[in-house]
């Protein structure tokens, strides 16, 4: 599975310029943890609702504080033909939650480890369920010791 397989797009986004107040809104109304940050019309970093409560709140700036001033700068991406399990090596190497996926500069949308959970969750139920599937054909099945286990009815 690929991270172009479970984005979540496309993204709100907001400006370098726009209030920390804008983005809280913005996050509010989509149910959102995270907006990438455009400066110039080109992704230039990250806010979270984190960055919020640290950089501004706990800061003691105010709501109309710029993105740009307390959004993350360096910003880790992944294209959207990268494989989930790289997309979720790089979460556990970065401590981030989500990530944006990006191609050719522009960012399509974001993936979070929820969105891995949830997909890895649905694989494991599909397996589960064909796994848990009777047997069309039990044929002649023998036990461990030689011994045919079915009744004879069911032979």
């Amino acid at each position: 599975m690929k991270a172009k397989d479970l984005v979540t797009g496309p993204p709100v986004t907001v400006d370098a310029e726009s209030t920390v107040q804008e983005a809280a809104s913005l996050m509010k109304e989509g149910d959102i943890g995270a907006l990438p940050v455009y400066g110039v019309g080109n992704p230039c970093g990250i806010i979270t609702d984190r960055d919020i409560a640290v950089n501004v709140v706990a800061a003691g700036k105010g709501v109309a504080t710029q993105v740009g001033e307390v959004c993350t700068l360096s910003v880790i991406t992944v294209d959207p033909d990268t494989d989930i399990d790289e997309v979720a090596r790089q979460m556990k190497t970065h401590q981030i939650r989500r990530l944006p996926v990006v191609s050719d500069g522009i960012v399509e949308g974001m993936i979070s480890l929820a969105d891995i959970a949830l997909a890895r969750q649905a694989l494991g139920g599909e397996a589960l369920s064909a796994i848990s599937q009777p047997r069309v054909s039990l044929g002649a099945a023998t036990g461990p010791i030689g011994r045919n286990p079915l009744p004879a009815d069911l032979r």
